[in-house]
């Protein structure tokens, strides 16, 4: 166990895409060193932030004050590390005794760093994805490649660098820490304050249960239903090239047996779909959220969709006969604007396509009124 006090300047923002984040800090050279899941419970204080981590990469006791700035700010920190989860639960439990707990924030995070400069890549339940800068000042660790230990202009001139690098737009910044989001969305709701008439008031999806705040895979299954589909033609063209090999097989000089060609097309085109169907299922990731449909696909090239919910003309959800052998569905959304004939959304269980089908109808005919 160990105790410090350091200095850092951070900021926080919102995550749009957090592989595209990932694929800047390996370009940076970034060392990754793990992804951690993370529980933090704050405890009501008079002065400042404190809470304790759970988790498997950090257990630690934070004590910290910092302004609710959007911007690159300075956070004063005392943290107290634990070498153990139940050493960090211990003490909990001890705090529980004494303090009120104020809110507890899951989250699944991604740890990089680059010299002194540490990035978390965050999954927070109920809030979405985020990214975080902490360009950090600590005298009982100094940074590797440094040679003294920069003081706060000098952190934030790293803070602003990595902005810049990765991408952060000044609207994606956040002043506010994952404890005060979450706060603000379960506090009783104040009076409505009035609303100009230009203003539309703003609309949800009916079923919560829906609303994927993190990104989302699709079903495993969907992996044997490609395999299965691009099976069938890949042995249609090995018949092929059998029949061939059968026709030239009296030919003036066959060059290869009967069967090798055949043979070797069954191999490569074997290896082939195992692997790109694997990828191709890896790559897929959506999320619904309050008043969009996000997609995320694609092996080479990336591509990234976002369908705002008002622009939706009509929904359908559809199955073919290999689908319908695994309980899987397609979710086909037909837009104003949108390029090619539809968005689909494949490999969802029957049941989730049609709750999703269901939960966007309700959002147009509301949005409608």
């Amino acid at each position: 166990m160990s105790a410090v006090r350091r200095i850092n300047i951070e900021i926080k923002a919102r995550c749009p895409d957090p592989e595209r984040v990932r694929g800047a800090l390996r370009g940076l050279e970034a060392r990754f060193t793990g992804q951690d899941e993370q529980v933090d419970t704050y405890f009501r204080v008079s002065r400042g932030r404190l809470k304790v981590r759970e988790g498997q990469i950090e257990q630690s006791l934070i004590a910290y004050e910092r302004p609710d700035d959007a911007g690159p700010k300075q956070s004063d920190v005392h943290l107290f590390r634990m070498g153990s989860g139940a050493a960090a639960a211990a003490l909990r439990r001890a705090l529980e005794a004494a303090l009120p707990v104020l809110v507890v924030v899951r989250k699944r995070r991604d740890i990089w760093f680059l010299d002194n400069v540490k990035i978390h890549v965050d999954e927070v339940e109920g809030l979405g994805s985020f990214l975080e800068i902490e360009a950090i000042s600590d005298p009982d660790a100094p940074a590797p490649g440094l040679a003294a230990e920069p003081g706060p202009a000098a952190l934030r001139a790293q803070c602003e660098d990595l902005m810049a690098a990765l991408g952060v737009e000044e609207e994606q910044l956040v002043s506010t820490s994952y404890s005060d989001m979450l706060l603000g969305k379960s506090a009783p709701a104040a009076a409505p304050a009035p609303v100009p008439a230009r203003e539309p008031s703003p609309k949800l999806i009916l079923d919560k249960d829906l609303l994927t705040h993190g990104l989302r895979g699709l079903e495993k299954p969907i992996v044997t239903v490609w395999r299965i589909k691009t099976g069938i033609w890949a042995g249609i063209a090995v018949l092929a090239l059998l029949g061939w090999d059968i026709v030239t097989l009296f030919g003036s000089d066959p060059w290869l047996p009967l069967g090798v060609k055949p043979g070797l097309a069954l191999v490569v085109f074997g290896g082939l779909i195992m692997v790109t169907t694997r990828l191709r299922y890896r790559s897929w990731r959506f999320a619904l959220r309050e008043d969009e449909l996000y997609l995320g696909r694609g092996i080479f090239n990336h591509i990234r969709t976002i369908v705002p919910l008002k622009r939706i003309q009509h929904i359908d959800v559809s199955q073919d006969i290999f689908e319908r052998e695994f309980d899987l569905g397609r979710l086909v959304v037909h837009t104003a604007g949108t390029r090619g004939n539809a968005v689909i959304l494949p490999g969802l269980t029957l049941d989730e396509a049609e709750r999703l089908r269901d939960a966007m109808k309700a959002f147009i005919q509301d949005e409608a009124l």
